[in-house]
């Protein structure tokens, strides 16, 4: 005999024969309870929380999301292109002004017609 039948053979063969209307209710009621709780199942209702809410990972995350604008926000992003500048003259704006831009230095050499014409 090999070492597993020799394991299985005395003791745990006649302990499972003794037990065996026991083992197969235990099993059968664990299905059950399994199958119920399985029922039950569903699709997420809400996102899970992968990290509380005062991580530091997350401040950084939510500050990122509701302070600056992003391309898939709500808030529409307009984008202006003009042809023709040469420069923009800053000097006569504050430093730390964000909005104010400056004064336009247009490019008077510029000509969008084609060079055929």
């Amino acid at each position: 005999m090999s070492g597993i039948e020799k394991c299985f053979d005395g003791f745990w063969n006649n302990l499972l024969h003794k037990f065996r209307w026991v083992i197969i209710g235990v099993i059968l009621v664990w299905s059950l309870v399994s199958a119920g709780f399985t029922s039950q199942l569903g699709p997420l209702t809400e996102q899970e929380e992968f990290l509380p809410a005062d991580h530091p990972a997350m401040l950084a995350i939510n500050l990122s999301r509701d302070t600056f604008y992003s391309g898939a926000s709500d808030v529409a992003i307009y984008i202006q292109i003009y042809w023709g500048i040469d420069s923009i003259d800053k000097s006569s704006i504050p430093s730390w002004d964000a909005t104010a831009i400056g004064e336009i230095v247009w490019d008077d050499s510029m000509d969008i017609s084609p060079v055929e014409n």
